[in-house]
């Protein structure tokens, strides 16, 4: 069958239709061939190669590429999520699924980039899940591409297989076209050749044993015999450095022909090349001497490692991420390896990140390969006082305790506190400096008579407490939950039960109870006459979550927004 049918990883192609694809490559071609005609040298991969500067440089740019983990992200709303556990991040650091693997793989695509404009990778997938990340030298892809400037299209043939352009993921460098790239040996041939010809000539110096040029001048003309035996002989004198003497009769005298600028600016010649194939590749020649400092370092490394970071970022987010996701996933090269300075101005550094709290304790223990300390706070200015913002946990190193932050560990215990201190003043509000206004102070409410002594009043309260019990009154939520009226809050109630108390100072909270009886909910109607702190609903409504360490200690009471299903349950209060 002579028309096309389908290869795995692409299309296999008929025999008319290679040839018509053959013969748009032979027109691609044809200025190539033209120059050949011409007489016209380029110097080749091997050739490039065999220069020490032009090898160092692209050991250097591709090892430090190629050593960099990438990762994923997704934008979700105003955070950016890191994500670990998909099968892409795992092909592109862990293994390839190719026999590369994935430090040799970026490595590869890094330095055909380089030294061609294009690095090419062919990922495999089955039904619509990437299986693995195959390299595909450069020299074994053509491009069959339209005529169209606007409309550019193209496909991609691999020996017989053609694979359309969304099929291999390609690191273009100086593209125009979107297509093809141009690589240094393009791009620079000619300076490329004559230094390869310069280590040419120096090497036949070598291997010459330093001999000089010149000829032969004889007084008399010689025979075919002579000639041939003077030949022979000479050859043999610069073919073996071990023998360095050769006698001349019949009147023959040797005449040393005048040195060229070349042979006597040799050495000069030598290290002006160097720096120009550094200049190249954007790179000082310390850096490659390893002789540099370190803003010469970090120079290069943003001008000559970065510039080819963003294009390996960009073809795999064009070639890896789905259609779906690209508009909140993104793949990206952890340069914090790559980017950082010696030790002290990296500490330097975390310290004013610190200082300013735009960087937190175990995000920078994370940089350093330190074991995190597990909270992630936000130093307040006091020494050995650290606030986690996410939990309002305030965790004191010295002591190690964990408190909440503007209140005790109960909140509970903090509230009932603040509570009874309003029940001694008679309707007095607070100033602006948190203090009660003068006022007469009353009796507490559950005493029932002046206090003669803290003896008899703590008797009181007690008494007062068991009656509070006693006379609890029961209702009922709006779905039907049995709910029971407190006079305080308590962290630990009923199995599975339902508190109901009236703040004094405006507002309902319902506490809610887990099966061992420990409070794993709050339900506040209100803002607590602090709108700005409870930016949630219409009336600053909101839920606090009940968060325990592994020995049933209180640590953190999060503030959230009311769910659906909470506000249905809670309509009564609401």
């Amino acid at each position: 069958m002579l028309g096309q049918y389908k290869f795995k990883g692409g299309e296999k192609v008929g025999v008319f239709q290679r040839i018509r694809e053959k013969r748009m490559l032979d027109s691609n071609s044809l200025a190539t061939t033209l120059t050949a005609m011409l007489g016209a040298e380029k110097i080749t991969e091997t050739e490039a190669m065999n220069i020490p500067s032009l090898a160092a440089c692209v050991e250097f740019i591709s090892s430090k590429v190629a050593e960099l983990p990438i990762k994923l992200y997704c934008e979700c709303g105003d955070e950016t999520q890191e994500l670990t556990d998909d099968k892409r991040v795992s092909l592109l650091n862990d293994s390839t699924g190719d026999l590369l693997d994935c430090y040799q793989l970026k490595k590869a695509v890094v330095r055909d980039y380089l030294l061609f404009g294009n690095g090419y990778i062919y990922p495999e997938k089955r039904r619509n899940q990437f299986v693995s990340l195959r390299y595909v030298k450069q020299n074994n892809v053509n491009c069959v591409k339209n005529s169209d400037p606007i409309f550019k299209k193209a496909d991609f043939m691999i020996y017989d297989r053609k694979f359309r352009d969304d099929e291999l993921i390609r690191v273009l460098r100086s593209s125009t076209d979107g297509v093809t790239g141009t690589g240094v040996i393009d791009e620079a041939n000619e300076l490329l050749t004559v230094i390869y010809k310069t280590m040419i000539f120096e090497k036949n110096l070598v291997v010459n044993g330093g001999n000089k040029k010149g000829f032969l001048k004889s007084a008399r003309k010689l025979s075919d015999e002579s000639m041939e035996s003077l030949r022979n002989a000479w050859n043999k004198l610069y073919s073996n450095n071990g023998n360095n003497m050769m006698l001349l009769n019949d009147g023959i005298d040797f005449k040393e022909s005048s040195n060229t600028s070349v042979e006597m600016q040799l050495n000069e010649n030598k290290k002006a090349n160097n720096d120009y194939v550094c200049e190249i590749f954007n790179l000082s020649p310390s850096v490659i001497a390893g002789t540099a400092n370190d803003e010469s370092y970090t120079t290069a490394i943003k001008t000559a490692v970065m510039p080819v970071i963003r294009a390996f970022e960009t073809a795999l987010n064009q070639g890896l991420l789905l259609e779906s996701e690209r508009h909140r996933h993104y793949f990206a090269f952890d340069t914090t390896e790559l980017l950082k300075g010696d030790i002290l101005k990296r500490y330097q550094a975390y310290q004013i990140g610190l200082a300013n709290n735009f960087l937190q304790a175990d995000e920078v223990r994370y940089k350093e390969d330190l074991k995190p300390l597990g909270f992630n706070f936000i130093r307040l200015g006091l020494q050995d006082v650290l606030l986690d913002p996410k939990t309002n946990t305030i965790y004191t190193p010295n002591t190690n305790q964990t408190t909440m932050f503007g209140q005790n560990v109960n909140q509970q215990v903090a509230d009932s506190m603040i509570e009874e201190t309003e029940q001694r003043w008679d309707g007095q509000r607070r100033e602006s400096n948190g203090q009660f206004g003068k006022g007469k102070r009353r009796r507490l409410v559950r005493s029932g008579a002046k206090r003669k002594n803290s003896e008899k009043s703590s008797k009181r309260l007690e008494k007062s407490d068991k009656n509070d019990i006693i006379k609890e009154k029961k209702i009922t939520n709006a779905v039907g939950h049995p709910v029971k009226i407190v006079k305080r809050n308590e962290i630990h109630g009923e199995s599975n039960g339902i508190t109901q108390k009236e703040n004094s100072r405006g507002g309902i909270e319902r506490n809610y109870y887990d099966g061992n009886g420990n409070q794993i909910k709050q339900v506040s109607n209100n803002n607590h006459g602090n709108p700005k702190k409870h930016p949630y609903g219409k009336n600053g409504e909101h839920t606090h979550d009940y968060i325990y360490d592994e020995n049933g200690n209180l640590i953190g009471r999060p503030m959230r927004e009311l769910t659906d299903e909470e506000r249905k349950e809670n309509e009564d209060i609401l």
